[in-house]
């Protein structure tokens, strides 16, 4: 009989990308197929690092949707703000839409919940220096939503955010794991190749190259297929 551990060790790791038992993760009901094909153009010039053809996209998403009247879409477009000023370390940008989005969900039931607030919460938090607020943020974060993207996206910055922490490398190893087996509806392959060079980053800082390679390629060959310029650009300076 072959041994279970490895099978059992696959499953918790998946769990800890998950919600709390007994909820199911979804995507984002989105009933506006022009609006949907927009923000689709949007994550892919971001995950391509294309930031100024996304910020234009997004731009023409928003107007769309301030001309619709629709609140739902704007809180969309604003939470895409807030995510992409600060991937771009523009942080007063980032704050600007997230105090904006904010105010929308004051009066208007979102179906992310309060979960988009708590992300940029917790990423702001991460990039001020306080990774433990920013954890705290990010658990918070996951019991408020059961949005499969979303959730995928917490997940990864978990790993991050352990792997910046003094003997939280196990815990980082988990949920990079768990990302790299995601099956996101958006962004399964941009995840996939960011949870490969998170584990080579680890990796490297334990002197274990073999890994640290074998996931760096992994990385790269997700990264070239996509075009995800700085995901190849960190690989190749790796191997």
């Amino acid at each position: 009989m072959k041994p279970r551990i490895p099978y059992l060790i696959m499953i918790w790791a998946l769990l800890i990308a998950w919600p709390s038992a007994g909820v199911v993760a979804q995507e984002e009901p989105m009933a506006d197929p022009e609006f949907t094909a927009m923000m689709a153009e949007v994550r892919s010039f971001r995950n391509q690092d294309r930031m100024v053809e996304a910020l234009e996209s997004l731009e023409r998403a928003t107007k769309h949707a301030e001309a619709e009247e629709d609140t739902q879409e704007i809180i969309r477009c604003d939470f895409m703000y807030a995510q992409i000023y600060l991937d771009l370390d523009r942080v007063s940008e980032a704050q600007f839409y997230y105090d904006r989005m904010n105010e929308q969900l004051e009066t208007l039931e979102y179906f992310y919940g309060n979960a988009a607030s708590l992300y940029i919460e917790g990423r702001i938090s991460s990039m001020e220096g306080n990774n433990n607020l920013a954890l705290s943020k990010l658990i918070e974060a996951k019991q408020e939503s059961n949005d499969r993207n979303l959730l995928n996206r917490i997940t990864l910055s978990e790993g991050e955010f352990y792997s910046m922490l003094p003997n939280s490398t196990d815990r980082a190893i988990t949920r990079f794991n768990a990302v790299r087996e995601n099956s996101d509806p958006y962004e399964k392959y941009y995840l996939r190749a960011r949870a490969f060079m998170g584990l080579a980053d680890i990796y490297i800082a334990q002197g274990d190259m073999e890994n640290a390679i074998t996931n760096a390629e992994n990385a790269l060959k997700l990264a070239e297929n996509n075009e995800f310029a700085k995901i190849v650009e960190r690989c190749n300076r790796l191997l």
